[in-house]
């Protein structure tokens, strides 16, 4: 049971295919898309965005400078991550403790309580990276 998988599987692919079945049947997509057929399949069968040129509706090929950035984003992104998710592993994930009921469901007897340090630390621990 991979967690990463888990995740993928159930948050970022039903999401993608929410915005391109979207896309696809109210009209929204690029106009090199709904040039021919090949274009539309290629276009809604990859996960990445593809770029079209304008003029002869084919895909335009990434130039190495494009991957060597990416790449370098995606390893400083990685070891980002990494690190923060190291640092609160420890605490298990929660570093500032919150009041709870004795089944694990927050106490929230007023909305203020919603706006305690711990809270707003925590969600601010969980949201640094984004």
């Amino acid at each position: 049971e991979n967690k990463i998988l888990k995740f993928c599987h159930i948050s970022i692919f039903p999401i993608l295919t929410m915005f391109r079945c979207s896309e696809a049947m109210y009209g929204f997509s690029p106009p090199s898309v709904e040039h021919s057929h090949q274009t539309f399949m290629l276009y809604y069968a990859n996960i990445p965005h593809i770029h079209f040129d304008p003029k002869t509706h084919v895909p335009l090929k990434s130039s190495w400078a494009d991957v060597k950035e990416k790449l370098y984003y995606f390893v400083y992104e990685l070891c980002v991550v990494g690190a923060v998710l190291s640092f609160l592993s420890p605490f298990d994930y929660v570093p500032w403790t919150v009041e709870e009921k004795g089944d694990g469901v927050l106490l929230l007897k007023e909305v203020g309580s919603l706006f305690r340090w711990n809270h707003i630390l925590n969600n601010l621990m969980g949201a640094s990276k984004y």
